[in-house]
């Protein structure tokens, strides 16, 4: 049987008491301070014979808030970043405890709905400290850390010639950089030196000078702070 709770913006504290873990609870509410409306969950299991479907326990999360199908031309960028917020907030037996996080998106106009394995959260979530420590730098302004996270491995010579000066373009187009908050993801494969490499492409909402501006960043979750983590930018 599915366990149903619910969480809105203005309601009460006191209603989750009983209801949902403390860790539980601190993922609804960043979800519902990021987006506005209110959120709910369902916690359940799935067992399938279909392959393609996600297998075993599961949470579910529900997020009705008006006009993200106008504010999202691809309804899984917040799709994913509901699930992610969620995930990272879980305590690490709950992480083990589900298979998977399934994410519903409503409005007035639409309604959607995502799937997200524990597996791809797992990466994501080793990707995000490569990509919270480059945002760090790239806001300091610590251009020698900015130009040592690129993987210099897919570039031609050429394009590893003209990296620092387009690397140096955009951090001067960015400067200052005052806030920055995640969007969303999506898993992204390429082959590097005729081996396939599976990477998390991130999307960036930066603040600047009076003004916002969109980024991607692609980064192996396999790589560490010391080494080339960053296989792609787009601003």
């Amino acid at each position: 049987m599915k366990q149903i709770y619910t969480w809105g913006v203005m309601a009460a504290i006191g209603l989750l008491a009983g209801c949902a873990s403390p860790s539980e609870k601190q993922g609804l509410e960043a979800v519902a301070q990021f987006y506005g409306g209110s959120v709910s969950f369902t916690k359940g299991a799935n067992v399938t014979t279909t392959k393609a479907d996600a297998q075993g326990k599961y949470l579910e999360i529900s997020l009705h808030s008006a006009g993200l199908t106008k504010r999202y031309s691809d309804m899984r960028m917040p799709a994913s970043n509901c699930a992610y917020m969620v995930y990272d907030k879980l305590a690490p037996a709950e992480q083990q405890a589900y298979d998977y996080l399934k994410v519903s998106l409503n409005d007035s106009a639409d309604a959607h709905s995502y799937t997200f394995r524990k597996a791809e959260l797992v990466m994501v979530e080793k990707a995000a400290v490569d990509l919270n420590a480059f945002l760090i730098d790239l806001q300091t302004e610590d251009h020698a850390k900015v130009q040592n996270a690129f993987n210099l491995d897919i570039l031609d010579a050429a394009a590893q010639k003209k990296l620092p000066d387009e690397l140096a373009k955009i951090e001067k187009a960015l400067a200052p950089i005052t806030d920055y908050r995640v969007e969303g993801y999506a898993p992204v494969t390429v082959e590097v030196g005729n081996q396939k490499v599976q990477l998390v492409r991130f999307y960036i909402t930066l603040v600047h000078a009076g003004k916002t501006s969109r980024m991607a960043l692609v980064i192996n979750p396999e790589m560490h702070l010391d080494q080339p983590f960053l296989y792609g930018i787009q601003a």
